[in-house]
C-alpha cells in the first residue's frame, strides 16, 4: 500500500485473487455447510461468520461467479437425497445468481444509461445454460 502512496491497511480482511481462491475452496470444501446454507438463517450481527463471506470477492471479480455457482449447484445436487438440504431461493445456488443478477444490474445501468430514463428492462440471466 506504501508503494502506492497509500496509507497502510486497517483491517485483518485481506482482497485479491489469491484470497478469493483461498475463501472459496475453504467454504467449499464443508459439504454438509454448502447442502444447508439457508439465506434467512444467516445472523449478521454474529461475531462468528454465518455466511460465506464471499460477496466482495464476487463483486470485484477475484472469484468467478459461474464456478461458485456451478461447484455449489454439484455439492447441492450430491446432498439432494438428503432431507435437510435447503431449496432456493435461499440456498447457496440462489444466493449465487441473485448475487450475479445484482452485479449485472449495476453494470447495466453504467454502460447503457439510456434505461434510467424511466423505461424498465429485466435480463434474465440463466446459469444453467451457460457451460458447465
Amino acid at each position: 500500500m506504501t508503494e502506492l502512496g497509500l496509507p497502510p491497511a486497517t483491517t485483518h480482511i485481506r482482497g485479491g485473487e489469491t484470497e478469493g481462491r483461498r475463501r472459496l475452496v475453504q467454504w467449499l470444501s464443508d459439504e454438509e455447510r454448502v447442502a444447508k446454507f439457508s439465506k434467512p438463517k444467516t445472523a449478521p450481527t454474529s461475531l462468528e461468520p454465518s455466511t460465506s463471506l464471499m460477496s466482495p470477492y464476487l463483486k470485484f471479480g477475484c472469484v468467478s461467479v459461474r464456478e461458485l455457482y456451478w461447484r455449489a449447484k454439484d455439492i447441492t445436487t450430491a446432498w439432494l437425497p438428503a432431507q435437510e438440504v435447503t431449496r432456493g431461493p435461499e440456498n447457496m445456488v440462489g444466493q449465487v445468481s441473485y448475487e450475479a443478477l445484482h452485479a449485472l444490474s449495476h453494470a447495466v445501468r453504467l454502460t447503457l444509461p439510456s434505461l434510467s430514463s424511466g423505461t424498465c428492462t429485466t435480463l434474465q440471466v440463466s446459469f444453467a445454460t451457460m457451460l458447465h
